[in-house]
């Protein structure tokens, strides 16, 4: 994991990890983002398939946006919840 500041905004980034989906899900959730940026692999589905087999690693950005979504169905409207982007390069 390595985190950097850029101004008055952080970047996070987690690579090689089991659970990296979750673990941006519940950083989010730790530290109240205004805006989450998620980036896309834009591999193919037949590729994301044998990478989550082998290594457990997925198409990250969608992932942490359905845990978020499964999250806040179970959390109170009130709390405040980040502006999602996801975007591809």
């Amino acid at each position: 994991m390595r985190i950097e500041r850029e101004g008055d905004d952080y970047r996070l980034e987690i690579s090689n990890a089991v659970a990296t989906a979750n673990t941006i899900a519940y950083l989010s959730e730790l530290i109240d983002p205004k805006s989450i940026f998620l980036g896309l692999t834009r591999q193919n589905l037949v590729r994301q398939s044998l990478r989550y087999l082998i290594w457990g690693e997925g198409e990250t950005g969608l992932l942490v946006y359905q845990i978020l979504l499964r999250h806040w169905d179970s959390t109170p409207e009130d709390d405040p919840r980040p502006n999602i982007f996801i975007m591809s390069d």
